[in-house]
């Protein structure tokens, strides 16, 4: 059975604040997670994401629906991303 990850994006103001936490969450429970395994999941450069969770970039139109995809939020959980 597959686990839930414990991070709602509705107990965010931030979405960068969300990816974070998310993203923490899951190397909690894989070791084998980094912000370079996750570019390349989503297929960008680690540095934009490192930019993006920074606040020094934001996400394109191109990029959200890769974030969207990893993510795997639901459709009501995607528009509280900015996009």
């Amino acid at each position: 059975m597959k686990r839930q990850l414990i991070v709602s994006i509705y107990s965010y103001f931030d979405y960068r604040d969300f990816l974070r936490d998310n993203f923490a969450e899951r190397k909690a429970h894989n070791q084998k997670y980094s912000y370079r395994a996750i570019a390349d999941k989503i297929g960008i450069n680690s540095a934009t994401l490192i930019r993006i969770l920074n606040g020094k970039r934001n996400l394109s139109r191109n990029i959200l629906p890769k974030f969207l995809q990893f993510l795997k939020l639901k459709k009501k959980e995607a528009t509280t991303i900015p996009h």
